[in-house]
Parts: structure tokens; C-alpha cells; sequence
């Protein structure tokens, strides 16, 4: 009886566990698609003003930092030509640098007809392409927080890299080590194996099926050697 008690618990706490993570995503998610709203909003609010909406354009630039790095890779320019240049520049950040450049050629008499308006298309459609970004990542989560074998999974994920965390909180390791160790391939073969275990191994109590649960086990020694 016991035995299967804790079986079940051993179920229930990683799926309980991936759940509370897939539900903090989705609140993260859901301020990710509030700010860049709101910043298409302002953005589209200075653009419609010529370059005349001042506050417009100090709040932009006061949150530009931000919108670049929520952008990623999609906010950056592999290479870039500016306008009459004979060069390229690479790894190009577009929000940092064509929104102050927007902000100078919209002052000037020629620039603003002629230049500033392709600054303004650069900035909305890389601004557009993350908005569908955002809107595919909602769908995809939302769809995975009712999941429960996936929550489950995200669950022992979570369970593995603990030590992990723990050593990234003393300052053991940096947020940088410790993010490219958990999202190595290894880490979530390791992870995904230590989930189909638990899981195997879980039922199995729960149904009394521990002699097929030996089999197994056995046949994945045998299987690993």
C-alpha cells in the first residue's frame, strides 16, 4: 500500500512541478506580448508624427535596451548596408541602431522623405515578426500545460538539473554555464530517460507489475551494454 502511495506521489510531484513551470512561462510569456504591444504602440505613435512626438521617441529609447534583447537573434542584422555606403556591417542590433537613426533623419528636410521611412518599415516588420513569434510560443505553451505526460516530462527536467541550480546559486557556476549545460542535448537525453524510467517504474507499482517492471529494467541494461 505504501509502496504505491509513493508510487503515485512519484507521479503527481514532477507533473505538479512541470506545471507550476509551464504556468510560470505563460505569466512571462503574457508580459513578453504586453511590452512589445505596448512599445509597437508608442513606436507607431512617433512614426505617425513625423518624428515631432519627443516624449514618444525618450520612451522608446528608454525601453529600446529591453525590446533588443526580447527580440534575440531576431533583432539583429546579419549583415547590414547602410543607405549610399559601400560597406557592410555585421551583427547588427536593428532596434539600438535604427531608432535613434529614424530620430536623426526625420530632422532633416531631405532625409526624412527619402531614408527615414525605410528606417520606420526595418523597425515594424522585424517588430511584426516577433509579435507572430510571441503568438506561436502562446499557442504552443498553452497547448503544453495540459498536457500531463509533457508536464511530467518538463517536471523530471526540472528534478535533474536541481544540483545544477544549486551550484548556479552559490555562484558555483555562471547563468551561462548553467544554461548551456541544461539545454545540451545530453542533459535532456539524461532527462528524458531518468522521466521514462520514473514513469515505467511508477505504473508498474501502482498496477503490481513489478516482475515486468524487472524485465524491463533488465532489458535496458542488457539494451545499454
Amino acid at each position: 500500500m505504501f509502496l504505491q502511495l509513493g508510487a503515485v506521489l512519484a507521479l503527481l510531484v514532477p507533473t505538479a512541478i512541470g506545471w507550476w513551470h509551464a504556468r510560470t512561462r505563460l505569466r512571462a510569456l503574457a508580459d513578453s506580448i504586453a511590452f512589445a504591444e505596448e512599445f509597437s504602440a508608442q513606436f507607431q505613435r512617433y512614426v505617425e508624427s513625423v518624428g515631432r512626438d519627443n516624449r514618444a521617441y525618450a520612451e522608446l529609447t528608454a525601453q529600446s535596451v529591453r525590446m533588443q534583447n526580447e527580440l534575440g537573434l531576431l533583432g539583429v542584422y546579419a549583415k547590414y548596408k547602410p543607405p549610399h555606403a559601400n560597406y557592410f556591417i555585421s551583427d547588427y542590433p536593428i532596434i539600438l541602431n535604427l531608432l535613434p537613426e529614424l530620430h536623426r533623419a526625420g530632422r532633416d528636410e531631405i532625409l526624412s522623405s527619402r531614408i527615414a521611412p525605410e528606417y520606420a518599415i526595418s523597425i515594424q516588420e522585424v517588430l511584426l515578426r516577433h509579435s507572430g513569434v510571441l503568438d506561436d510560443r502562446r499557442t504552443r505553451l498553452a497547448a503544453h500545460a495540459y498536457n500531463p505526460l509533457k508536464l511530467f516530462a518538463d517536471g523530471v527536467a526540472a528534478i535533474v538539473a536541481s544540483p545544477v541550480g544549486l551550484l548556479r546559486t552559490f555562484g558555483i557556476v555562471s547563468a551561462t554555464s548553467s544554461e548551456r549545460l541544461t539545454s545540451s542535448g545530453l542533459f535532456r537525453l539524461l532527462a528524458g530517460f531518468a522521466g521514462l524510467v520514473s514513469f515505467v517504474a511508477s505504473v508498474a507499482t501502482i498496477l503490481g507489475a513489478q516482475d515486468q517492471l524487472l524485465s524491463f529494467l533488465r532489458w535496458l541494461r542488457d539494451l545499454a551494454r
